[in-house]
């Protein structure tokens, strides 16, 4: 597969993976804030299992990029290898930043289906850090594909 269509492929995973990610996080915060979304609540399962896929294919790879950054995940496209990559770099470099990085990848999924409030709240945060790391990732594939406009 060419660079171009591998990176137009990784910007459309990433756009629908943000989409999940923002439709989650604001179905969780109306729910912290008591207030009735059950409108948007079909839509935010099915934000959920956009993420645990995402979570899960980054649990597999993950140990790869932990023991070296320098790797590559045989089988997986360039980018996803370098969203995992970043993915490890960041909690490498400061694991207590967010509950994304502090707590396992299994236990953060955990919290996706937790109706405690304390969880929710950790979601949000780690939904947060999720939300900035794709963005960054769907910004590189934007410049690689369009150029610095």
């Amino acid at each position: 597969m060419s660079d171009a269509w591998q990176l137009a492929e990784s910007f459309e995973r990433t756009r629908h993976l943000l989409s999940a990610v923002n439709t989650l996080s604001i179905h969780t915060k109306l729910l912290l804030a008591g207030r009735d979304d059950s409108g948007r609540a079909a839509a935010a399962s099915d934000a959920r299992k956009v993420i645990k896929a995402f979570l899960e294919c980054l649990q597999r790879d993950l140990p790869e990029f932990e023991k070296d950054l320098n790797s590559a995940v045989t089988g997986a496209p360039r980018r996803a290898n370098e969203l995992s990559r970043r993915f490890a770099l960041a909690r490498s470099q400061t694991p207590d930043a967010s509950p994304l990085f502090s707590l396992s990848v299994p236990e953060f999924m955990r919290l996706l289906d937790s109706n405690q409030e304390d969880d929710r709240r950790t979601l949000v945060d780690g939904l947060a850090t999720l939300r900035d790391l794709l963005e960054k990732h769907h910004h590189a594939d934007s410049t690689g594909m369009l150029g610095d406009l």
